[in-house]
């Protein structure tokens, strides 16, 4: 059971970005650069923040010490960005499905970017990132409708559930 619940997280963490993608990408680029008060700016700066988040912690999982957070250049393209986005989340969700349980329950030594030493299980790791990009997908929701667009799609992770079939009876 634990070993589906961390791959039903990380399937959930994709189809809620698939959700919120081709929503994004009918927006203008005027939508998505808006400045929003919230933690990041515009909708394309959050995006850029979950798409980097996503592939630093991918990378951390794969002992791999990231040198650099993705920085969403001057002149991006938003659409590009919600793409780009896509497959750091396409990446991360294979890695994980590629673990099994003992590869879950490994600790993870790794740094964080001011250069302190920690170390994780890799499932907590999962865990964090998971939540981290359902907080600021919360976000993007808000600002979509900020910038005018009405109709939001659900990412309750009881909807992607919802999805997955019919659960069984308990007897």
């Amino acid at each position: 059971m634990f070993l589906q619940s961390i791959h039903a997280l990380a399937q959930y963490n994709l189809w809620a970005n698939e959700q919120l993608a081709p929503r994004l990408q009918t927006l203008t680029e005027e939508q998505l650069h808006q400045h929003i008060e919230s933690s990041f700016p515009s909708i394309v700066k959050t995006v850029a923040h979950i798409h980097g988040a996503e592939d630093v912690w991918r990378q951390r999982l794969l002992n791999v010490k990231p040198t650099t957070f993705y920085k969403l250049s001057d002149n991006a393209v938003g659409v590009g960005e919600v793409n780009k986005w896509m497959e750091a989340s396409q990446r991360l969700t294979e890695l994980i499905l590629s673990y099994d349980e003992n590869a879950l329950v490994d600790t993870v030594d790794y740094y964080r970017f001011d250069g302190s030493a920690q170390n994780s299980f890799r499932w907590q790791m999962i865990q964090h990132c998971v939540n981290h990009s359902s907080y600021h997908r919360g976000q993007l929701i808000t600002m979509m409708r900020q910038v005018g667009l009405t109709s939001v799609p659900n990412t309750d992770m009881i909807s992607f559930y919802r999805t997955q079939g019919t659960p069984a009876k308990v007897v």
